[in-house]
């Protein structure tokens, strides 16, 4: 009837010599009424008549709701249409209305409202986890926003393909390769399951980050010291004899009498190397001015010389010192593709994938094969676009590294104005290392010419949101007219009582605990809930619970909003959860069970007898609540969000339990009886499809 109604109202628009603009139509918010309203004709009005005044307007918009109203009234289609402060509400009738629904949802299954299929190809690109890394609840946030979208999207009739884009190397996966081969811990992962292996890396990356702080603290410890020596001895400092006989070189001069910020746009690796060169000299031109006699005996920086030289004579002060260095050289030998080192990576890599294949089977997580791309794949294209984009003009070098200046870029080619709103992205260190930039533009010329993609959705954190629109203008700037249809679906983070979830430190909460704890409480429900069931059944309909819960906790909350996970709330089977949802699905099963099992017959299709009945005010809301399913799967492709989907189960859920409570089934009379079966059915067919769009099995009994 949507469909029908919004043809129609164009028809009219065009017949009245009116703007031809989208009918916007909404339920009519009348409690027991089954029908829709026209709401924008505000706008029609303006754009027909831009010149009128405020009082005019709504007078011409009354004319023209009368007007549409009489019109769609002489069609006959509705109970009756009326015209009231600038709407047009199309009452439908009842039974007809019902008739016609709940024979599309009867006949179609699950896949009633599933769209014709619609030109233009979309992929969606998520989950995008680095393997040498454990997986934790965090991920499954990204997963769960992917996964809904894809189906959604393929369900809506789009030609949808569903990506990955793993991080198989970079820094973290030089950290956990440099503890893997240290200490010969990957020995022991190698017999062990694909989730211990997946926990293992993870607590070895953990690890690696654990000493890295220390040894950072370490350097820290060490410049708050050099930083009052290298004042202390700023006249030798400035003296150009002694500086030439140390032969000190001109930046590390320049650090020490601060005519230069050490730590400004300067990377990580120089700093700690500056720092390594002004611990090695300021001791050396202390006792060189020492024994040149420029300098007495207790002098300021004395004292300065005295702790660093009781640092540096810890026992363990060059292990902890030298591990960045150490680190460094791993991501050397992989440049240089170290073949002990590589063989290494594989093995372990595959590990990481072993667990992600395990872990995306649990989420139930679509991905196409051929769309599953791996940052190694596209480091060495990321340098050569680069390098065209360099000779294009595009790309400029500052300092060795090759950047690009957008903004000043995007006034020069388009003659926009130049604001400081886009900066700067560099794409590839003074070092040579490509960077995320340089990747994702080769993996987006990837998408635009081998997959033919007209609209590329990216999902990915919040923190990421100036980085995306910062790779997106530089697309533009390539020349892909795609860019426009570039989406960053960005999401906040999960929250927990420890507070927000890093990998660095191991301060994570994995997913395969979160689940584990899930599946025994859900368990705990099932076997209180229903004891009679066979252990089998009580394990898979917790299996079917804590994923459930687990993916609506994920999705039952605005990406623009952090989650605060917790396992009373997502288990809750009063509350806004997974469970209510799956049990209003399990009672509506048990209704038409009782029914077999009390001889009731159970039409297979609607005649067109049926619902010639006087209808409860429950009933027709729960009809219009029914009706309301292929336009939300329609909503969450244009806003690209799920909590859409995620709260209409939640809220027909909600409309059958009141149902269930007002309007007997098995007890009702004929007539009655049969047209509340064709609801249960409805119902059941419509939540089953629901939560299957999100990724969450429907048991048949809970």
């Amino acid at each position: 009837m949507f469909e029908k109604l919004r043809t129609r109202i164009l028809e009219i628009l065009e017949e009245m010599q009116l703007p031809a603009v989208e009918p916007v139509l909404r339920e009519i918010p009348f409690a027991g009424r089954l029908g829709l309203a026209l709401s924008n004709l505000f706008q029609v009005a303006r754009e027909a008549k831009p010149d009128l005044g405020k009082k005019e307007l709504k007078a011409y918009v009354a004319e023209l709701a009368t007007d549409i109203a009489g019109r769609l009234e002489k069609s006959g289609d509705f109970e009756r249409v009326e015209a009231e402060k600038g709407y047009v509400n199309c009452f439908f009738r009842p039974g007809e209305f019902a008739r016609d629904l709940a024979g599309k949802i009867l006949s179609n299954g699950t896949d009633w409202g599933r769209g014709e299929s619609i030109r233009g190809r979309v992929m969606v690109e998520y989950s995008q986890p680095n393997t040498h890394k454990a997986f934790h609840i965090g991920h499954v946030r990204n997963v769960a926003l992917g996964a809904a979208l894809v189906r959604c999207f393929r369900y809506a009739g789009r030609d949808t393909v569903a990506a990955n884009y793993i991080g198989d190397i970079g820094s973290h996966v030089f950290k956990s390769l440099w503890i893997l081969e240290k200490s010969n811990e990957w020995k022991k992962l190698r017999d062990a399951v694909s989730s211990d292996r997946g926990r293992g890396l993870g607590e070895i990356y953990a690890k690696a980050g654990s000493l890295l702080k220390e040894s950072q603290e370490l350097k820290d410890e060490v410049w708050d010291i050099l930083k009052p020596l290298n004042e202390a001895l700023e006249e030798f400092w400035e003296d150009d004899e002694l500086i030439e006989t140390l032969g000190v070189d001109p930046l590390t001069r320049r650090i020490a009498l601060k005519e230069e910020d050490l730590f400004e746009k300067r990377p990580k690796n120089e700093i700690n190397a500056i720092i390594d060169r002004l611990v090695e000299i300021n001791p050396g031109l202390y006792n060189s001015a020492l024994d040149a006699g420029k300098i007495e005996p207790g002098h300021s920086a004395e004292k300065y010389i005295a702790e660093l030289e009781k640092i540096l004579a810890r026992p363990d002060f060059h292990e902890i010192w030298n591990r960045d260095k150490e680190v460094r050289s791993i991501a050397e030998r992989w440049n240089s593709r170290d073949s002990d080192l590589v063989d290494l990576w594989k093995e372990t890599r595959e590990w990481s994938l072993d667990d992600f294949t395990r872990i995306y089977k649990e989420l139930d997580a679509p991905f196409d094969d051929e769309a599953v791309f791996f940052e190694s794949q596209v480091e060495e294209e990321g340098s050569e676009i680069v390098n065209d984009l360099e000779k294009q003009g595009i790309v400029t070098l500052s300092s060795g590294a090759q950047i690009v200046e957008i903004d000043k870029k995007l006034h020069a080619k388009f003659d926009e104005p130049e604001k400081d709103k886009y900066r700067v992205l560099v794409l590839v260190r003074a070092d040579g290392a490509s960077l995320y930039g340089a990747k994702d533009l080769a993996l987006a010329k990837r998408k635009f010419e081998s997959f033919e993609i007209e609209e590329s959705i990216y999902i990915v954190g919040a923190e990421q949101k100036f980085y995306f629109q910062q790779v997106f203008q530089i697309l533009r700037l390539m020349g892909f007219p795609q860019w426009e249809n570039c989406f960053h679906l960005a999401y906040e983070l999960v929250m927990l009582p420890g507070g927000k979830i890093s990998s660095r430190e191991g301060q994570v909460i994995l997913y395969d605990d979160v689940y584990r704890e899930l599946l025994g409480r859900a368990l705990d429900v099932v076997e209180e809930k229903n004891p009679n069931l066979a252990d089998e059944i009580k394990k898979n309909v917790s299996e079917d619970v804590a994923r459930g819960a687990l993916l609506y906790g994920m999705l039952r909350v605005d990406t623009n909003k952090k989650i605060n996970f917790d396992f009373d709330e997502v288990l809750d089977f009063d509350g806004r959860s997974a469970p209510y949802i799956q049990y209003a699905a399990t009672r509506a099963s048990s209704i038409l069970r009782k029914a077999v099992e009390k001889n009731v017959e159970i039409p297979h299709s609607v005649s067109r007898s049926d619902f010639q009945t006087e209808f409860e005010p429950v009933e027709i809301d729960l009809i219009s609540m029914l009706g309301r399913f292929p336009r939300i799967v329609q909503k969450v492709v244009e806003d690209k969000k799920p909590i859409h989907l995620a709260t209409y189960a939640y809220e027909l859920a909600v409309a059958f339990s009141t149902f269930y409570h007002h309007c007997p089934v098995l007890t009702a009379d004929a007539p009655v009886l049969t047209a509340r079966l064709h609801l249960v059915r409805s119902v059941r067919i419509t939540l089953e499809a629901s939560l299957g769009l999100l990724g969450i099995p429907t048991p048949e009994v809970m």
